[in-house]
């Protein structure tokens, strides 16, 4: 299973979704954890919100939850529909991908 965690530094989940300049791409399997990738988020802040959103709905497609501080109602819901789930949380990274796990059993 793909998890994105928006995350400054790889060790504390710390970015709100919609300023996150990047997503870290995580894999679980079993209870290993594997790094796999950085998306960019793009190269620039966008002014128009959908447009932001929608990069950001591209970018994750293909994972199963994503991890960030917070996020806005609009996103939260937007993800939920195509079968994305969210967990709000401020903290430690690795914590954050077994408490997400967890969440999914």
């Amino acid at each position: 299973m793909k998890i994105a965690v928006a995350s400054s530094n790889g060790k504390e989940v710390d970015y709100h979704f919609g300023n996150s300049p990047h997503f870290l791409i995580f894999e679980l399997k079993n209870i290993k954890v594997n790094f796999l990738e950085i998306r960019n988020t793009g190269p620039e802040k966008l002014k128009n919100h959908d447009d932001m959103f929608n990069i950001r709905y591209e970018l994750l497609k293909d994972c199963k939850i994503v991890i960030c501080s917070k996020i806005g109602k609009e996103p939260f819901i937007k993800l939920k529909k195509i079968d994305i789930n969210v967990l709000e949380y401020e903290g430690d990274l690795k914590s954050a991908i077994f408490k997400a796990a967890a969440f999914l059993k």
